[in-house]
């Protein structure tokens, strides 16, 4: 596609967005909200049989290496 550039885009986890974006050369980036609740979803999703009580553990986990600046901050309790 000549003419047609950019540099990021900031997507929603939709495939219809991703693969539109993904004709061009731009560098696809998804927001931590869209992230953290595309994990929600997926821990919520009984086919993954994932007990009641782990989804909050493995939830703040997921928050926790998102947000961790460095190695070392993510191995702190």
């Amino acid at each position: 596609m000549v003419g047609f550039f950019c540099f990021i885009v900031l997507i929603k986890v939709r495939k219809t967005y991703r693969k539109i974006i993904s004709i061009s050369r731009c560098e696809q980036y998804l927001c931590q909200f869209h992230i953290l609740q595309a994990v929600w979803r997926w821990l919520l999703l009984s086919a993954h049989e994932i007990e009641r009580s782990d989804r909050p553990i493995l939830f703040a986990w997921t928050k926790k290496l998102m947000f961790a600046g460095t190695e070392a901050e993510l191995l702190i309790k």
